[in-house]
């Protein structure tokens, strides 16, 4: 799990490929924005 990440981005990214880095961060900070 990378930064506490929810569940639901673990479920999008199963793989976690170093290209999809960048859709994490985008998680975090949409994550956060909803918040």
């Amino acid at each position: 799990v990378v930064y506490g990440m929810p569940k639901r981005a673990k479920d999008m990214n199963p793989h976690l490929k170093p290209m999809s880095l960048k859709e994490i961060k985008k998680e975090i900070v949409n994550f956060i924005d909803q918040d």
